[in-house]
């Protein structure tokens, strides 16, 4: 199959750089912000490609924020020995995922306003001036 000479053009052109660095360091600051609401809880902030690791694609990337401190388990093969050993060594989260979307979603309004869009698993930010 061909490729048509007018999408070379478009995937030989780099994103604009400098627009994505601020835009994920704006977010970034938001999501560490000492006052986000699980500032003590155990997260990393990271991009996934495309761009965090400057491959050339038109495209953009994600923001990434993983909250580390939250264990689930299926007790349902154990027997009621094993499941109450496993509860006294990890006990079930306290902070769930519909808090810690909450409380994420919050700082990103703190950071961008209102020009955000909530869904299930993902936040997309518009683009806005200089904004990616």
């Amino acid at each position: 199959m061909r490729i048509p000479s007018g999408q070379l053009d478009i995937w030989g052109k780099q994103i604009p750089v400098v627009q994505s660095r601020d835009t994920y360091a704006v977010i970034r600051k938001a999501l560490m912000s000492t006052t986000a609401t699980y500032r003590d809880r155990r997260f990393d902030v990271f991009l996934q490609v495309p761009y965090g690791n400057d491959t050339n694609v038109f495209t953009e990337g994600d923001i990434v924020i993983v909250c580390r401190g939250a264990f689930f388990s299926d007790k349902g093969a154990l027997s009621p020995e094993d499941a109450d050993a496993l509860n006294k060594s990890h006990p079930n989260a306290t902070y769930l995922y519909a808090g810690f979307k909450s409380d994420v979603e919050r700082a990103h309004k703190s950071a961008v306003g209102s020009s955000v869009a909530f869904g299930t698993k993902a936040i997309r930010i518009e683009k806005h001036r200089n904004r990616r």
